[in-house]
């Protein structure tokens, strides 16, 4: 059987540590803007620079995510048989995703009690938590990644044991246009076809509406693309500046309807670019702001995460020490940095003391706090399962 799958990526695995690290500054920027995304927010908020950037963010840092994943999975199906795969998904995403339900998101709950005050011991609401079967919080991200890799299976599998089949001959055949116009404008055709006729009935949040069929096409790309081998690597190597140009256009031009929309209404902007369900609220399912918007979005995603790889293979492609440290606690990092994020907030909102001092200090402490809490964990079998964190020795596969 011919193997699609390239020898493994460094830049590949730099990516994935920079797109999971990003959480860290961005989850924290969030208790300093007014979205009321946190049960509270420091008591000096940032503007709307920051906010503006945050978006800017939010457009493309999840895309890139689930398009790695993707990627990891063509790499991770390289020598597994099907059960050896779920196994695998299970071990690596379900019971981290149990543990810390119940015993690490409960800390970033307890003080979301004391803030309300109707709480008075930790004791005291674990029992009430663990009644409920916990909270899923940021980690609905391991959720989707689970469903993803049990429906993508049978097209996985078939695509690895017919490298040379219709679909990848169809594939490759598209990510081969000359000057990346393909991987760049092709690709992101079916992003493209969920906007257009899903979002604008299904309100999408967390993963779930139409983000949940949003982004399991990224991590079906993200197989794709790695299985193409040169080809994809090839067309990257075209599209380093047109991918930057298209991303800022798209970026620029989906702002402004942004501001057109909440010039309408207030908060209509938001649901455009995000949130989607507009006939939901008696909006037509079409409009002269609504399909624009749609397409210019899915572009805008996509083209960032393009700018990403196609930077990312140029400079990034090296193998370290740091790297593999870095690789090894990426789900660690994921899993406990909101929890200590939003405890460290919580003790020191009402300071006097300009916002971004404390936002560098949170910074600090949950980065530190994730750093000494992977160094004790990693250290055993059991710690290691609970919290999907993978042996140094297997990195290397």
């Amino acid at each position: 059987m011919d193997n699609p799958i390239d020898p493994r990526r460094y830049d590949v695995d730099w990516i994935r540590v920079i797109a999971f690290g990003l959480l860290i500054p961005f989850h924290v920027a969030v208790g300093f803007v007014p979205w009321d995304v946190y049960p509270y927010q420091n008591n000096q908020l940032a503007g709307n620079i920051a906010q503006l950037l945050l978006l800017f963010i939010h457009q493309w840092r999840l895309p890139l995510l689930f398009l790695v994943s993707g990627i990891g999975t063509c790499f991770a199906l390289k020598h597994r048989t099907r059960r050896q795969f779920f196994t695998e998904r299970t071990m690596r995403l379900i019971i981290p995703l149990i543990f810390a339900m119940n015993f690490v998101i409960i800390f970033q709950g307890y003080h979301a009690a004391l803030n309300k005050g109707n709480i008075n011991s930790l004791t005291e609401f674990a029992f009430e938590w663990w009644r409920g079967f916990g909270e899923v919080s940021h980690l609905w991200f391991l959720i989707n990644l689970f469903l993803y890799s049990l429906v993508c299976v049978p097209l996985f599998f078939n695509i690895r044991n017919n490298p040379d089949g219709k679909i990848m001959k169809t594939v490759k055949k598209i990510a081969g246009i000359p000057n990346g116009f393909g991987l760049l404008f092709i690709f992101p055709l079916p992003l493209i076809i969920v906007e257009l006729f899903v979002k604008p009935w299904s309100y999408g949040v967390v993963g779930q509406g139409y983000e949940l069929l949003w982004y399991l096409v990224f991590f079906i790309l993200g197989y794709l693309c790695i299985a193409t081998k040169d080809i994809f690597w090839n067309s990257l190597n075209t599209i380093r500046y047109s991918s930057l140009i298209l991303g800022i256009i798209c970026s620029t031009t989906l702002f402004i309807l942004v501001s057109i929309g909440d010039s309408i209404s207030p908060g209509y902007g938001s649901a455009l670019m995000l949130n989607g369900g507009w006939t939901l609220f008696g909006d037509a399912f079409w409009g002269y702001l609504t399909f624009p918007t749609c397409i210019i979005h899915a572009l805008n995603s996509w083209s960032w995460c393009m700018v990403m790889f196609s930077w990312g293979a140029k400079y990034l492609n090296k193998s370290s020490s740091k790297l593999t440290y870095l690789n090894q606690g990426v789900y660690l990092f994921y899993i406990m940095h909101l929890p200590i994020t939003l405890v460290a907030l919580f003790y020191i909102k009402d300071w006097e003391m300009f916002w971004f001092t404390k936002f560098l200090i949170i910074n600090a402490v949950t980065v530190i706090g994730c750093l000494i809490t992977f160094e004790i964990l990693k250290r055993t079998r059991i710690t290691r399962l609970l919290f999907g964190i993978k042996h140094s020795s297997k990195l290397k596969t």
